[in-house]
Formats: structure tokens, C-alpha cells, sequence
């Protein structure tokens, strides 16, 4: 899949879902149905969790004053990675995602929905993502930020993914800013991605989001699914819900998962983080 050119978005046949199914698989070691969290120092040390419940989070190398952080559950991933005029070659790297199935659930009867209802709706899940990609203008800064989410249904799936990499340094002329990937990623972003569920009560999800920051540079940002909307067909009487395999019932037409105030505090957030880049620049200089 080449990411370099920014968001796409594909269908696949059912036989094919199946095929990648089983090759991602074979690749990640039943990751399926996991949560999955990771924080790092490059070339110095890591720290990871994985398992099958509904959060997962990592902190490097500590809670208490992280160079790079994930948090994540079945529906959001936040992270922070901060160079922190370390080495070049001392990058701070994180990596979050999560990978769930899920059923169309029929809110007043607490079922699963009927086929037969199901196979007349369509389902748009959309995500947002918030950040920052913040590089100062001395010599080996750089940063990263990557994302990938997918959505599975008897439609087949449909996906939107992205990669950005930054690099202040060496160019003709002197130092400058070398960019290379979806540049909606550069500087502060906040934008939306949907995704389609078609066809069939059942369903997979995944979102995964990623980044780095060495030197004077900061990559920082949440991923998370803001809602899930009728597309297509008729909603049923006593309402539409999406119950993940944790038991977490998602309303259809709702937007229950990202508080409006956290999206608060993490422009907040990244506005000090514009401010500490500024403070150690004028240091360096």
C-alpha cells in the first residue's frame, strides 16, 4: 500500500478480505482482537503492552515526565513523542492501535441485529484526527506521524491511511525543511476520514497511529471515532447500536467517544508544546 501520496480509500471482494485477513495474521501473531500500546527512545529503550481487553498503555521512560506516551482502547489512541534536544540519533517513537469486532446490534431487543434488516443498511464510521507535527529549524530535527484505519463488512472494506516525514537539515544552499509524505500531517492538523459498513450484521475495525520526534521536534496527536451514521436504509424502531466484542454498545447517530472538552485540553496541549519548542530553540541558539 503507498501511503506517500496521503489518504485512500479502496473496496476489496469478500474473498479478498479473507486473503489480507490471513496475512495480516500470519504477520502480526493474533493480533486480532487485541489493544496494543507502545512508547520508545531510540537506541535506548522501550516499553509495550498488549492484550485483549479494552485499553492498552505504555509511558517512556516513565509517567512522571515521558518522553513519548500511548494511550489506547477499542475507539481512540491519543500519543506524545518529544525529541527533547536529545541526539539525533535518540528519537522518541510511539506506536498505538486497536483491532475489534463487532456486531449491528438492535437496541431494544439487546440482539444482534436480523440479516435481513442489516442487509439493507449502510453505516458511515468516521474518525477524526487531531496533532501536531512540530519541527524547529535546527540542524537534524525531524519528525513523523503515520495513520491507518479499515473498516471490514460484507461490502467489502474500505480504509484511508497516511505517512509525513519532516527533517530540518542539510539541503542546496544551506540547512532547510525537507517534507516528504501527506502533508496534512505538517504542523497543526485536525481533520475527518469515514468509512463504510455495508451488508451484514458483523464487522471489523482498526485504527492504528504512530510517531516520532528527535532532536528540537514534536509529533503529538488523538485518533478517534467520532461517530457512527446511517447512510443508507432505514433505521430500525427501536434503535440502531454497534456492540463491540468488549460489550461496549456504540449508538448509531450519536457521538459518544470524544468529550469535547478533551479536544479542548489537547489544543491546550498543543499550544504548550509550540511554546517548549520556541523556549528550547531560542536556548540552542
Amino acid at each position: 500500500m503507498d501511503t506517500a501520496k496521503g489518504s485512500v480509500i479502496r473496496t476489496r471482494s469478500p474473498l479478498s478480505i479473507v486473503l489480507a485477513l490471513l496475512a495480516g495474521l500470519a504477520a502480526t501473531d493474533a493480533s486480532a482482537g487485541n489493544v496494543f500500546a507502545e512508547a520508545l527512545i531510540n537506541t535506548v529503550g522501550s516499553v509495550s503492552d498488549t492484550n485483549t481487553g479494552a485499553t492498552a498503555v505504555a509511558f517512556y521512560p516513565d509517567a512522571l515526565n515521558p518522553a513519548a506516551y500511548s494511550l489506547t482502547d477499542r475507539l481512540l489512541i491519543e500519543r506524545w513523542a518529544d525529541g527533547q534536544g536529545r541526539p539525533a540519533n535518540q528519537q522518541s517513537g510511539t506506536n498505538a492501535s486497536a483491532y475489534t469486532d463487532y456486531q449491528l446490534w438492535d437496541l431494544a431487543g439487546n440482539v444482534a441485529l436480523d440479516p435481513a434488516t442489516a442487509a439493507g443498511l449502510d453505516l458511515r464510521f468516521r474518525y477524526r484526527l487531531q496533532g501536531s507535527t512540530l519541527v524547529s529549524p535546527i540542524s537534524l530535527s525531524a519528525a513523523s506521524a503515520g495513520f491507518w484505519v479499515q473498516n471490514y463488512s460484507g461490502g467489502g472494506y474500505t480504509e484511508h491511511a497516511g505517512n509525513l516525514t519532516v527533517v530540518y537539515g542539510p539541503v542546496p544552499g544551506g540547512d532547510g525543511y525537507i517534507v516528504t509524505g501527506d502533508t496534512r500531517l505538517l504542523g497543526i492538523y485536525d481533520f475527518t476520514l469515514d468509512l463504510v459498513h455495508t451488508g451484514t450484521v458483523t464487522g471489523q475495525m482498526y485504527h492504528q497511529f504512530q510517531g516520532s520526534g528527535g532532536n528540537f521536534a514534536l509529533s503529538d496527536g488523538i485518533l478517534g471515532l467520532e461517530s457512527i451514521t446511517l447512510a443508507a436504509g432505514t433505521m430500525p424502531s427501536g434503535g440502531l447500536g454497534v456492540r463491540l466484542e468488549t460489550g461496549q454498545i456504540v449508538p448509531v447517530a450519536a457521538v459518544p467517544e470524544i468529550d469535547p472538552a478533551g479536544m479542548g485540553a489537547v489544543a491546550a496541549l498543543v499550544a504548550g508544546a509550540i511554546g517548549l519548542l520556541e523556549r528550547r530553540r531560542r536556548a540552542s541558539a
